[in-house]
């Protein structure tokens, strides 16, 4: 059960070592194709998180399509992906029925997205920047991608528009 170059190895993990589909992912598939199969879903996770930073439920649930169809995209093209913390995450994502409904969905969500951009390094080309809510209401810690450079938390919107900082 090594890792090869093709990522072989795909068939011999089980959907329940999550430890490899959080951990391992990036290290066990070219990271340069690894940033192309996930920039996609990425985006699209930075177009909700805009969403609810603009205290825009209805673009938010509007959003939500496009990041479901980048995730399966995404799950297409990653052995890893089903069945590790991330598939569970993003299908337990809301559309409300409330604004903070949704972003309590969001927020652990979101966060495993931040931490696996961080992981492969998609924001160091700064396509999106990653940023961290020091209380955010679910994790305490809650973090996010966004597009432009300027922080504008999507946990709280314009409550705490502001709050945080960035990840580098």
């Amino acid at each position: 059960g090594g890792i090869d170059d093709r990522g072989a190895s795909a068939t011999h993990g089980s959907p329940k070592s999550m430890d490899s589909d959080s951990h391992g992912m990036a290290m066990s598939h070219d990271i340069t194709t690894d940033i192309a199969k996930l920039s996609p879903f990425v985006i699209a996770t930075a177009h909700a998180a805009e969403a609810l930073a603009a205290d825009d439920l209805n673009a938010y649930i509007e959003s939500l399509p496009a990041l479901h169809e980048a995730w399966g995209d995404y799950v297409e093209q990653t052995p890893d992906a089903p069945g590790g913390p991330l598939d569970e995450l993003v299908n337990q994502l809301t559309d409300g029925p409330t604004i903070k409904d949704a972003r309590d969905a969001f927020e652990p969500f979101s966060t495993a997205v931040a931490d696996l951009t961080k992981q492969a390094g998609l924001h160091e080309s700064g396509a999106v920047h990653i940023f961290q809510c020091p209380m955010s209401p679910v994790l305490g810690k809650g973090r996010w991608v966004q597009i432009g450079d300027q922080l504008r938390n999507p946990f709280f919107g314009s409550g705490m528009l502001s709050c945080g900082s960035p990840i580098k």
